[in-house]
């Protein structure tokens, strides 16, 4: 068997020993809470549309609200709802295994560290409830985006074709738009493509780089890094003029603003204050 008949195997393993932890939950689809929120105002495309920057809490969620709608566009009949819904938090984990896998077997060079680490990833209940349950799965889709942002920073890191960037950029942008800490996105990626010191985009590169490869130098070696913030700030130029009062006004605050509903000092002199001896 070559290796990638080995790898395909083990991986398809790995992704049935995730159905194999969740088999109970899958096997009893149960909707709860916020999953009403979202999959009744998405019951059509309208709905889903008008309803697109309705804030859930404390966060901006579009591309939750049209996943949705496509769930709800799928769906024979409303009693396949619930096991509709359940199945998209082991889906998530899958893509997320496999996008990890690329990233990893690219960044280390090796199928193997690529297997290892999307097995240690999707192949534990450690975050069960955000696999099993339906409003909290777009917490791992928002990951999955996060590492479709990372992969192509490190397609640019290889190529130096500036389109990769744009990717980049596009998927930092709408990473947030599945899980408010999804505006980090932009932040982690920068860091990615940062200088490290080897002279920039070079792993992959030929001996005589693309004339669309972006020139070498101190400053310009450090704009790519600029790329993914841009599409993070984005998100927020776009979402805040929609969203931004009702986030503050959340009702959970019960007529407070969130900046009446937190007090970081007292949080910290409380938390001190009920610590249990050592």
């Amino acid at each position: 068997m070559d290796a990638a008949r080995s790898v395909i195997l083990l991986g398809l393993l790995a992704n049935a020993a995730v159905f194999a932890l969740y088999a109970r939950w899958i096997s009893l689809p149960l909707l709860r809470f916020d999953d009403f929120n979202f999959l009744t105002l998405s019951r059509t495309w309208d709905g889903a549309i008008a309803a697109l920057w309705q804030p859930m809490n404390d966060h901006a969620m579009p591309m939750c609200r049209l996943a949705a709608a496509v769930l709800m566009h799928l769906v024979p009949g409303q009693s396949a709802i619930p096991a509709f819904a359940q199945m998209q938090g082991p889906l998530a984990v899958v893509l997320g295994m496999w996008l990890l896998y690329l990233f990893v077997r690219r960044e280390l060079g090796h199928t193997f560290y690529g297997v290892i680490a999307m097995t240690m990833w999707g192949v534990t209940t450690a975050y069960f409830e955000a696999v099993t349950w339906y409003s909290a799965s777009f917490f791992i889709l928002s990951l999955d985006m996060l590492l479709l942002a990372l992969l192509s920073a490190q397609r640019w890191r290889r190529s130096g074709r500036w389109y990769h960037l744009v990717f980049c950029a596009m998927w930092c942008a709408l990473v947030p738009g599945w899980f408010g800490g999804g505006i980090l996105a932009g932040v982690w990626c920068a860091l990615y493509l940062l200088p490290s010191g080897r002279g920039g985009p070079q792993e992959g590169l030929p001996a005589t780089p693309s004339p669309r490869a972006f020139p070498r130098g101190r400053l310009v070696s450090v704009l790519p890094a600029v790329a993914p913030l841009v599409g993070s700030v984005l998100f927020l130029v776009v979402s805040l003029p929609m969203t931004a009062g009702r986030i503050i006004h959340a009702g959970h605050y019960r007529g407070k603003s969130v900046f009446d509903a937190f007090h970081p000092v007292d949080g910290a002199r409380l938390r001190g204050a009920t610590r249990v001896p050592a």
